[in-house]
């Protein structure tokens, strides 16, 4: 079963240590990332069973909230 990765991409803060957060292709984008370093998106595997085609969740918001935006330009 695939897990979430995002508390070991180097754009991880402590800050989102602290508030536990994690699953930012499904929850969207946090207060704790003002830059995306790294981003390790591309190789979650779990968000390749979700089926997920955007990255740099933590700094633009979820797989869906992208979408929307990208139909919406």
């Amino acid at each position: 079963m695939a897990s979430c990765i995002c508390n070991t991409c180097t754009s991880f803060t402590n800050g989102a240590k602290t508030a536990n957060e994690n699953s930012y292709c499904s929850h969207g984008s946090s207060f704790q990332f003002s830059v995306s370093k790294n981003c390790k998106c591309p190789t979650c595997d779990l968000g390749k069973q979700a089926g997920v085609s955007h990255m740099q969740f933590c700094t633009k918001g979820s797989d869906k909230s992208q979408k929307f935006d990208d139909t919406h330009k």
